[in-house]
């Protein structure tokens, strides 16, 4: 599980966004967030394993763009394909306190912005 959070220790009460196995049905349970930050002093990502399972982890950060996972593609490496187009119609109009499930222009949006993201990147590969 993966989440981030505003200050220490990782509360419910500080979470900016939290998720857990990216896609469980088709056998990928890595944890991937997406969020547009601001300038601020300090967010703290908060890292743990199944059950009491522990082990080594690899924290790769990233610019938020159509092939950032949980955005236009939702899982990378991929295509960007109907799935994020159907992702984006299915949140139309969604307004986040950061970036969330369709919000493929990172803004905190999900609006027409998004669709021409989606459509103009469509059958690109994300690696």
């Amino acid at each position: 599980m993966l989440s981030v959070h505003t200050d220490c220790p990782g509360t419910e009460a500080n979470q900016i966004i939290c998720k857990d196995d990216t896609n469980a049905t088709n056998g990928d349970l890595d944890s991937r967030v997406a969020l547009f930050v601001q300038q601020r002093p300090r967010y703290q990502v908060r890292v743990s394993g199944f059950s009491l399972n522990s082990g080594f982890y690899a924290l790769t950060l990233g610019d938020c763009s159509p092939c950032f996972p949980g955005n236009a593609d939702k899982i990378a490496p991929g295509t960007v394909n109907f799935a994020d187009v159907t992702s984006v119609l299915a949140n139309f109009g969604f307004v986040y306190a950061v970036s969330g499930e369709g919000d493929a222009d990172c803004n905190g949006t999900v609006n027409f912005a998004d669709v021409t993201e989606v459509l103009s990147n469509f059958n690109s590969t994300c690696s």
